[in-house]
């Protein structure tokens, strides 16, 4: 979940980036393709991907440290990745100001 920090409101477990994880999850984004990030999330187990766009930058991370221990950096390629992921393998399927949840298509792209 991209983004996306306070998952206690959550009735199940959640992977998730937290604080000082934005590297972690910036790192799953490289996986050299939409195509090969659709195979590497549904092989995780993954139904559906919440991105929090406040929590999101594109290119420089944040000088503040307060800011940069809740962003999300990601590089253009992964941020491209991960946009090419979402319209071919996901529908959006609920959105606030700031977070949009995707659920994965059933058996759209790579098998895990």
């Amino acid at each position: 979940m991209p983004g996306l920090q306070d998952l206690y409101w959550l009735p199940h477990p959640v992977p998730c980036g937290g604080h000082f994880d934005g590297p972690r999850v910036a790192a799953y984004l490289d996986a050299g393709s939409p195509d090969a990030l659709a195979a590497r999330i549904r092989g995780a187990g993954f139904t559906h991907v919440a991105v929090h766009r406040r929590h999101l930058a594109v290119g420089e991370a944040p000088s503040d440290s307060l800011a940069a221990e809740r962003i999300t950096t990601l590089t253009p390629a992964q941020a491209q990745r991960l946009t090419g992921f979402l319209d071919a393998y996901t529908e959006q399927i609920g959105a606030t100001e700031d977070t949009a949840v995707y659920r994965l298509l059933a058996g759209a792209g790579p098998a895990p």
